[in-house]
């Protein structure tokens, strides 16, 4: 009797297996393909396959319009951002020469200087085109793949009627002779979806 027990209970365990390993595989055969970017001097960036792309027409480097579904109290909510990746001289930002590094590393206590020098610019830039700087925060670095970058957060308003303030982060990777740039632009109701989003695909880049 005793054996004929365990035998329905051993049974039924590798029942329960085979269902989850179906319902497993059914997941991962319905997921879609992480969707690929190509950024000058960054290589690929992979973002979540559910993830909409639109290419749009720059001049200053490759640029995207996305769109997700993020879950908010139970209801489908909608997502969207710009993003853009672009070069330039280090002399475009007005820092210091000796602020840069050939190496692409930069040190922590240069940090101040630099964002401040970033401030600077994105104050008079968005008041040149009727825009508001409303909080830029501690500049921090970031992972790049397996270099390091700098990471700047920043709220804004654009200057648009009825336009709520949006969201920007942007990556730079700064060396003596130029500046590689990956900015984030989103409403800001919507930085916790795209902000960490955008964090695992730069620290996950490669392949230059």
């Amino acid at each position: 009797m005793q054996y004929l027990y365990m035998s329905r209970i051993l049974r039924n365990f590798l029942l329960l297996l085979f269902i989850l390993a179906a319902v497993t595989a059914g997941s991962s055969a319905d997921a879609a393909p992480e969707k690929i970017l190509i950024m000058p001097n960054i290589g690929y960036v992979k973002l979540p396959g559910d993830i909409n792309l639109t290419p749009l027409k720059s001049t200053t480097g490759p640029a995207w319009d996305l769109a997700g579904q993020d879950q908010d109290k139970g209801k489908a909510v909608s997502r969207t951002a710009r993003l853009t990746a672009s070069e330039y001289p280090p002399a475009s930002l007005g820092v210091d020469k000796s602020l840069f590094t050939t190496t692409a590393r930069p040190q922590s206590g240069q940090a101040a200087q630099v964002g401040d020098a970033v401030k600077r610019y994105m104050t008079r830039y968005l008041a040149q085109n009727g825009g508001k700087l409303l909080n830029f925060y501690p500049t921090e670095t970031a992972p790049i793949g397996n270099r390091r970058a700098w990471a700047f957060s920043m709220r804004a308003d654009l200057g648009y009627e009825g336009a709520s303030s949006v969201f920007i982060k942007t990556y730079m990777l700064v060396t003596d002779t130029r500046v590689t740039e990956v900015m984030l632009v989103c409403p800001d109701s919507d930085r916790r979806y795209w902000g960490p989003m955008l964090s695992r695909a730069m620290a996950t880049s490669g392949g230059r």
